[in-house]
């Protein structure tokens, strides 16, 4: 048997209310690492760029053949790594709660129960997480790529520095 109490649903949107807050925080932490992702692909891609253009000397190649091909392909895998991450990065609007909504709120359902006023609210903050949760999933799901292709990169960057490290003890 259902019963009115002035403090029902109390509990519940409390519970909601920290759903929202952890997806929010959530989508912060996604915002700082996909700016990480992108700053260490734009400072890995300079310096593959840097010790690309130091060991290719004017048309005569310093280094050796096998590591030309993963040098470009690491400094490549960067720069899609950063493009990658820039687009998890970008900013992107996600279902607030319309002002018109708020404004009704203020007016036309104000003097509405505590219980209906409630349920109402926890209404619209579910429909917020909803929405800033499957934000936040397809940011992952892109962040990931974003990762693969540095962890690519990070491959190729060993095998230049193998190569190099080869022909320096031969």
């Amino acid at each position: 048997m259902l019963v009115s109490e002035p403090d029902q649903g109390v509990v519940y949107s409390a519970f909601i209310d920290q759903e929202l807050k952890d997806e929010q925080a959530r989508r912060d932490r996604l915002d700082a690492r996909s700016t990480t992702v992108l700053t260490s692909s734009a400072s890995l891609v300079a310096l593959l760029a840097s010790v690309g253009a130091f060991v290719l000397r004017g048309d005569k190649l310093a280094m050796p053949s096998s590591a030309f091909v993963p040098l470009v392909a690491g400094v490549s895998a960067f720069g899609i790594s950063g493009f990658i991450a820039l687009i998890a990065a970008w900013p992107v609007s996600y279902g607030k709660t319309p002002v018109r909504v708020l404004t009704e709120l203020r007016t036309e359902r104000w003097p509405e129960s505590q219980i209906t006023a409630r349920n109402h609210v926890a209404n619209l903050k579910i429909k917020e997480i909803t929405d800033l949760r499957n934000m936040n999933n397809r940011r992952v799901r892109v962040l990931f790529a974003a990762l693969a292709a540095q962890l690519v990169a990070v491959c190729m960057l060993i095998w230049v520095v193998g190569s190099l490290v080869v022909v320096a003890l031969s």
